[in-house]
């Protein structure tokens, strides 16, 4: 479990044993999930070591949230979003349908519970 206040910034790093394309959900404190990306790609120069991602700051709102990553060899079909100021939330927010969405035979998933909070 990781933690951030206000203001900081956490840096995503993805390994792969193998190339792969990766899937980045976040689970924000509200139960609502954002799409931050769909095919990040990582070629076979960057395998079995660590790629930087992006960076992003922590801003409300706060309290215990996810980071969801898939890895598949295969690209994966496009989620159903509705953009919201920048930000690309699935169609669906129930728990349930999206655990069926990331169902995708072949790809594996790990999530990473993070707690942010104010200054």
């Amino acid at each position: 479990m990781a933690s951030y206040k206000q203001g900081e910034t956490m840096t995503v790093y993805c390994k792969v044993n193998k190339p792969a394309f990766v899937r980045l959900l976040y689970k924000l404190e509200n139960g609502k999930y954002t799409v931050l990306y769909e095919n990040f790609v990582i070629g076979s120069a960057s395998v079995n070591r660590q790629v930087e991602i992006d960076e992003f700051e922590c801003t409300p709102p706060f309290g215990t949230e996810s980071l969801i990553v898939q890895a598949s060899k295969e690209r994966f079909s496009p989620l159903k979003t509705v953009e919201v100021d920048g930000y690309y939330f699935l169609m669906t927010q129930d728990p349930t349908q999206v655990a069926k969405l990331l169902h995708t035979p072949g790809s594996a998933l790990k999530t990473l519970t993070i707690v942010t909070m104010p200054k």
